[in-house]
């Protein structure tokens, strides 16, 4: 296996081991952000298997197609729409929700069946040029989704941060790096995106890893410690709702 397919593999399997947590911490909880951040887990993990997949076994166009798609586009809009639906009620991330759904839905067709714009196919070991390849429909669909993907990570992560800017808890304190290690996290693995159109595997796959294991940490930064409403502060929590409840309970 080629030497620069290690850390795609290596990003497959964190992606995996939290999209997994994350579905399991849904099913227990069933809170709508635990959902749409594990829907954004497993588009990562699809889209950093094809990357492995296409580095060290050559790239088809079934290959590039599934990379781009979920590891691309998809991933950061759920993302984003998890942040809101931490911080606003279902009368607004509702209609997130739609948008983000009807993106999705639209998005998959599209990127399946549209033609490739160079006349030669998807050969080799090197990440192919997704900006030579497809068309500016393609090209449009990720710029809009990981644009407001990540607006939707900052303005809520911002806010959170605000709120939580003046308390001096100890809960408080955690809730507060965790959001900033998700900010961080999220706008790094968002990054990928753009390192795709560059066409270097290794550097996107490493974003995402980085991006990934960041928010990873924001996740356990913020189940170490919890307020009770009718409790003191300082206990130790049981393992927190997901990575995503690190603005949550501002």
């Amino acid at each position: 296996m080629p030497a620069n397919a290690w850390i795609p593999l290596l990003t497959t399997q964190v992606c995996l081991l939290f999209s997994l947590t994350l579905w399991r911490d849904a099913l227990r909880k069933r809170r709508p952000h635990l959902v749409s951040w594990g829907i954004a887990l497993a588009c990562f993990t699809v889209g950093a298997f094809a990357l492995w997949y296409g580095t060290a076994f050559g790239w088809s166009g079934a290959s590039f197609r599934a990379y781009y798609l979920f590891g691309a586009l998809l991933g950061v809009p759920w993302l984003g729409l998890g942040q809101l639906q931490l911080l606003t009620g279902p009368r607004v991330w509702g209609t997130a929700l739609g948008v983000v759904v009807l993106l999705s839905l639209f998005a998959g067709p599209v990127l399946a069946e549209v033609p490739f714009v160079a006349d030669q196919g998807v050969h080799g070991f090197g990440l192919p040029d997704g900006h030579l390849l497809f068309g500016p429909v393609a090209r449009a669909l990720v710029a809009v989704g990981n644009a407001g993907g990540t607006l939707l990570l900052v303005a809520g992560v911002a806010l959170s941060v605000r709120r939580l800017h003046t308390a001096s808890s100890a809960a408080a304190r955690a809730r507060r790096d965790g959001v900033v290690l998700v900010l961080i996290g999220a706008v790094v693995a968002g990054s990928g995106g753009v390192l795709a159109f560059l066409g270097d595997a290794a550097a996107h796959g490493l974003a995402v890893l980085i991006g990934v294991s960041l928010i990873a940490a924001g996740h356990v930064v913020t189940g170490r410690v919890r307020v009770g409403r009718h409790r003191g502060v300082g206990r130790h929590a049981a393992p927190a709702a997901g990575v995503a409840g690190v603005a949550g309970e501002a």
